[in-house]
C-alpha cells in the first residue's frame, strides 16, 4: 500500500452554515485524486473542553505539521483580502517545507477591491520619464497593486495561486506532483 498523502484544507468555510456539507465535498474530491484529508479517522480534531483560541490554533499547527500538502481557499473574506487564519496557514506551512496550493474568486486585485471594499478610483499619473499612465485607488487612497492576480505578491511569488476551485488546484497538483484522478 502506497504511504498516505496527508492534506490540510484551509479556509473559512468553518464560518459557514453549511460547513460540514462543505467539507465532506472537498475531502471527497482530495480522495478522488488519492489523497487523505485531515482530520480523518486516524488524526481526528479532538479538544477537550473548554474549546479555547489556544486549543484551536495549536489543534491547526499540529495538522499543519502532520500534512504534506495544503489547499488553501484564499476567496475573499469578510472583504476583498482572503481570511488572514488561512493565509497564515498557508505561510506557515510552505515556511515548513509542505507543498501548498492556493485558489481564490477573482480574476484580481483591482476586481476584487472594487466589488467588495470599493469603489476603485482610477488616476493618471506621469513617471519619471515622461510616460502618462493610469493607476488604481482604493476608497481610502491606497495605491492597488496590479499584478493580474487577487491575492498579494508575496503569496504568488512562493506558491501556486490560481483563480478557481479547490478542483482547479487539485487538477494543477495532480499535473506537478504525478497524481491520477481515481473514479469516485
Amino acid at each position: 500500500m502506497d504511504k498516505p498523502i496527508y492534506t490540510f484544507l484551509a479556509g473559512p468555510d468553518c464560518f459557514y452554515p453549511d460547513f460540514e456539507e462543505v467539507k465532506a465535498q472537498k475531502q471527497a474530491l482530495c480522495k478522488q485524486y488519492g489523497l487523505t484529508p485531515l482530520p480523518n479517522e486516524e488524526f481526528p480534531d479532538v479538544m477537550e473542553p473548554p474549546v479555547t483560541s489556544d486549543k484551536v490554533c495549536w489543534m491547526n499547527i499540529k495538522r499543519l505539521e502532520r500534512c504534506e500538502l495544503v489547499f488553501a481557499n484564499f476567496k475573499h473574506f469578510r472583504g476583498s483580502e482572503p481570511d488572514a487564519g488561512t493565509v497564515w496557514e498557508a505561510v506557515y506551512a510552505y515556511a515548513k517545507g509542505k507543498k501548498v496550493y492556493a485558489y481564490y474568486d477573482e480574476e484580481d486585485m483591482i476586481t476584487a477591491v472594487d466589488k467588495y471594499y470599493g469603489p476603485v478610483t482610477w488616476k493618471e499619473e506621469t513617471t519619471p520619464d515622461g510616460k502618462v499612465i493610469k493607476k488604481a485607488y482604493d476608497k481610502d487612497g491606497a495605491f492597488i497593486e496590479d499584478w493580474g492576480k487577487m491575492v498579494n505578491l508575496m503569496m504568488t511569488g512562493t506558491f501556486p495561486c490560481i483563480c478557481g476551485t479547490l478542483e482547479d488546484a487539485l487538477e494543477l497538483a495532480a499535473k506537478d506532483l504525478g497524481l491520477k484522478k481515481i473514479s469516485e
